[in-house]
């Protein structure tokens, strides 16, 4: 990403939490169309992750096998891979989260470029379906990116992309 095309994403991604805050429209979110989309492109069950209050962003679990081939959430505990799909509330913007299950109790974030072949591939039909349904997807160091004048909820710490788009604010 040049030093330009940052930049322009941090200044609409600022826009729109402005907009936000102004309590203008969020965007609508139809979460049952982009679950049926998603659905349909893996060709299995996408779990819907809508646990926690307080948290600007709505989640979907999808589950890969030890063989890369998506699974039912129901099977998530034989998964070796899940990618967690975060839809912005504040805007448009959506974010891809990949673990990679090292236990039955145990996972690590993986970036993209870890990922095997197979999976990147998942990756990119994930952030197609995404695009056609009008999100602007984020991924890699804008995620960490400090927007000026932005705190966190927690301890009053400069906040980033990922926290003030999709985090918690409990």
């Amino acid at each position: 990403m040049t030093v330009d095309s940052r930049n322009a994403a941090l200044e609409e991604i600022i826009r729109h939490v402005r907009a936000y805050e102004a309590a203008e429209s969020p965007p609508r979110v139809d979460l049952d169309r982009v679950q049926r989309e998603l659905e349909k492109v893996v060709g299995a069950k996408v779990e819907s992750l809508l646990d926690r209050e307080h948290v600007y962003s709505h989640g979907f679990g999808i589950y890969f096998d030890l063989g890369f081939r998506p699974i039912d959430p129901e099977l998530r505990q034989s998964s070796r891979f899940a990618a967690f799909v975060r839809l912005s509330w504040i805007a448009p913007f959506a974010t891809i989260q990949w673990r990679k299950n090292i236990s039955p109790k145990e996972s690590i974030s993986v970036t993209e470029q870890e990922l095997p072949v197979p999976l990147r591939d998942w990756s990119a039909k994930i952030a197609e379906v995404l695009s056609k349904l009008g999100y602007r997807l984020l991924s890699g160091t804008i995620l960490s990116e400090i927007l000026p004048g932005r705190l966190s909820e927690l301890d009053d710490s400069p906040a980033n992309v990922f926290e003030v788009l999709f985090s918690a604010v409990d």
